[in-house]
C-alpha cells in the first residue's frame, strides 16, 4: 500500500512539474496561475495513477513483458489525461456557473453539457502540450518500472 501511495504522489508531482516547466518556458502569465494549473495537473496525475493501476489489473492477463509494458503505458497515459481533463472541466464549470441558468432547467442542462464539452476540447487543444517536457519521458520510465516490478 505504501508503494501505491508513493507511486501516486511521485507521479502527481512529476505531472505538476511538467505543467510548471512548460508554462514557465512559455513565459505564461503569473506565478499564481502557474501554481493553479500545476495543481490541477498534479491532482490529475495522482488520480490518473490510481486509475491506471486499477485499469492495468483489469485489462492485462498475459505474462509477456511487451504486453505488460504496453498496458502500463496506455493505462497510465489514458488515466492521467482523463483525470486531468475531468478536473479541468470541473474547474471550468465552476467558473462559468455564475452565468448559467437556474438548476432544474433545460437551459442549465445544455449549458452544463456544452461547458464541459468545451473544456474537454480546450484541454485537448492547449493542455496536452504541457505534458511534453517532463511528462512523456516520465511516462516511459514509470511504465518500465511498473513492468519490471510486476514480474
Amino acid at each position: 500500500m505504501l508503494q501505491f501511495a508513493t507511486g501516486a504522489a511521485l507521479w502527481g508531482a512529476l505531472m505538476a512539474l511538467s505543467a510548471a516547466v512548460s508554462l514557465i518556458w512559455l513565459d505564461w502569465r503569473t506565478d499564481e496561475q502557474i501554481r493553479a494549473v500545476s495543481t490541477i495537473f498534479g491532482l490529475g496525475g495522482v488520480v490518473g495513477y490510481l486509475l491506471a493501476r486499477i485499469g492495468f489489473r483489469l485489462t492485462i492477463a498475459t505474462q509477456r513483458i511487451e504486453a505488460r509494458f504496453a498496458a502500463h503505458l496506455f493505462t497510465l497515459a489514458a488515466g492521467t489525461i482523463g483525470a486531468t481533463a475531468t478536473l479541468y472541466a470541473m474547474h471550468h464549470r465552476v467558473y462559468f456557473a455564475q452565468w448559467h441558468a437556474s438548476f432544474p432547467s433545460v437551459d442549465w442542462t445544455l449549458q452544463l453539457i456544452f461547458t464541459i464539452l468545451g473544456a474537454f476540447y480546450q484541454f485537448a487543444a492547449l493542455g496536452l502540450r504541457l505534458y511534453l517536457p517532463v511528462g512523456v519521458p516520465a511516462l516511459i520510465v514509470f511504465a518500465l518500472c511498473l513492468t519490471a516490478r510486476a514480474r
